[in-house]
């Protein structure tokens, strides 16, 4: 069975479980009273336990394509959560997926999980994200924690065009560990966009100047310090910025040379 690790589908692997278990159930002590309606059931259980940490994963790193430069692309089938492959491909060394199992789009949790990747792929149709499409990259100095420590986890990257720019904060933590399902979360004091050697952006920006979480647009974030952000409250203090998703992109809330 070695040849088919990472190769054959969960799915399949779990029929033919079960198959096994009933030649070796001779007598039917174990499936006389199990149907197969049961069976399929604890499949369907089995397989979301198996493909929920993939799925946040492949969450995770679309939302990293969509803040980096380049095209975002998914290979096909893990839009609907698909494990191992069907066929050999015309490269010898890979292996092929013959078609996409748009029915499993009826089980409740791979729907949402395909609903919230086109959320994600869908960021850059935003007019405010336009950055995310066609901005000039520039990478942030590195992250502090509140210990002044360099927080290793969290990687910036700052992104503009003529007329707006995004600030983005890729978050690693958590994702280093196979059966973890989400990422760990970070709390920083601020993000600091100065400008330290290669890094940063040159001139720095406004004090004052206030922009938006993208991903939960009720946030406002507010540049101080000369440059750096904090969190903004309803009653203007600024607290400390957590970030307990894999990402926190912060787009300017009026564009450039609005009033």
């Amino acid at each position: 069975m070695h040849e088919y690790f990472a190769v054959r589908a969960v799915n399949h692997n779990w029929r033919d479980i079960i198959a096994e278990a009933k030649y070796l159930d001779k007598d039917k002590s174990v499936f006389k009273n199990i149907s197969d309606v049961k069976l399929d059931k604890l499949g369907d259980k089995v397989y979301e336990k198996f493909v929920t940490p993939g799925m946040e994963r492949i969450k995770a790193i679309n939302l990293f394509k969509v803040i980096l430069p380049g095209s975002p692309t998914i290979y096909n089938g893990e839009d609907v959560a698909e494990t191992g492959l069907e066929s050999k491909g015309k490269n010898k060394y890979l292996t092929n997926r013959n078609r996409i199992h748009f029915e499993w789009l009826n089980k409740p949790y791979i729907r949402d999980y395909n609903n919230e990747l086109k959320q994600i792929l869908n960021l850059r149709k935003k007019s405010e994200l336009s950055p995310l499409v066609d901005g000039q990259p520039v990478i942030l100095k590195k992250i502090k924690n509140f210990n002044n420590s360099d927080n290793k986890n969290l990687f910036g990257l700052y992104r503009y065009n003529s007329e707006r720019d995004v600030i983005a904060i890729m978050n690693t933590a958590g994702f280093d560990a196979t059966r973890k399902i989400t990422s760990h979360e970070q709390k920083i004091p601020y993000i600091d966009t100065g400008r330290q050697g290669e890094f940063g952006i040159s001139g720095g920006l406004q004090d004052g100047t206030v922009y938006v979480n993208a991903l939960k647009e009720e946030d406002e974030y507010i540049v101080s310090d000369g440059g750096k952000f904090y969190k903004k409250e309803d009653n203007e203090e600024i607290t400390s910025i957590i970030i307990d998703k894999p990402a926190l992109i912060l787009y300017r809330k009026k564009s450039f040379g609005s009033k």
